[in-house]
């Protein structure tokens, strides 16, 4: 009889023991989705955080770059940007760079996603990203960073569709694409273009 209720303890104790390793491993489980929801969270904040615009407007041996869209917008059209911070030499061929800014963007100038991109310090957003690069009298329009980044660095682009007169005052817009998109009209980019322009 004793030896019945050992054999009876000892079961007991078995199936107690696989009942918490069982709760450990959802426990388990559940921290691991945790983890896992919590770095998703975090890769879509610093998706987030990354810059979706950047421009620049090469004019007078300065390159000007802006992160906000109203104020390239004057700038191209020749108004004046009132506030602005100078970099003498800091451009590629040690152009001078400004950066136009706003009047709040001049209060956290350090932050600033403009000023990151160029100094490539980061990337641009993956998805949604827009930028433009107004060089000799054409509008270079891009959607990808990739295609800006390699542009700004060599001032060439392999794939375009290009087209004459298209943008303000008969401006020529340049759609820079890369190999996988160059057989295909960029009908979004070109609607988004003309939309950006008011055309």
């Amino acid at each position: 009889m004793l030896a019945n209720k050992s054999r009876m303890t000892l079961a007991a104790v078995a199936l107690l023991g696989l009942g918490l390793s069982g709760c450990a491993t959802e426990q388990g489980a559940a921290k691991g989705e945790a983890k896992t929801e919590m770095a998703k969270a975090a890769a879509v904040e610093t998706s987030a955080a990354l810059p979706q615009q950047y421009f620049e407007l090469h004019k007078d041996g300065r390159i000007w770059v802006f992160g906000d869209a109203a104020l390239y917008k004057g700038a191209v059209a020749g108004k004046e940007v009132p506030l602005a911070m100078t970099r003498i030499g800091a451009g590629p061929k040690r152009e001078t760079v400004v950066f136009g800014l706003t009047k709040d963007e001049s209060k956290k100038v350090a932050s600033l996603g403009q000023v990151a991109l160029f100094e490539g310090k980061v990337a641009g957003a993956a998805e949604g990203f827009y930028g433009e690069i107004v060089k000799s009298g054409r509008h270079y329009v891009f959607d990808g960073w990739n295609e800006m980044k390699a542009f700004r660095n060599s001032g060439e682009a392999p794939y375009v569709f290009t087209y004459v007169g298209a943008g303000a005052g008969k401006a020529t817009v340049v759609y820079v694409r890369n190999k996988a998109q160059s057989k295909t009209v960029p009908s979004p980019l070109i609607a988004q273009f003309r939309q950006f322009h008011g055309l």
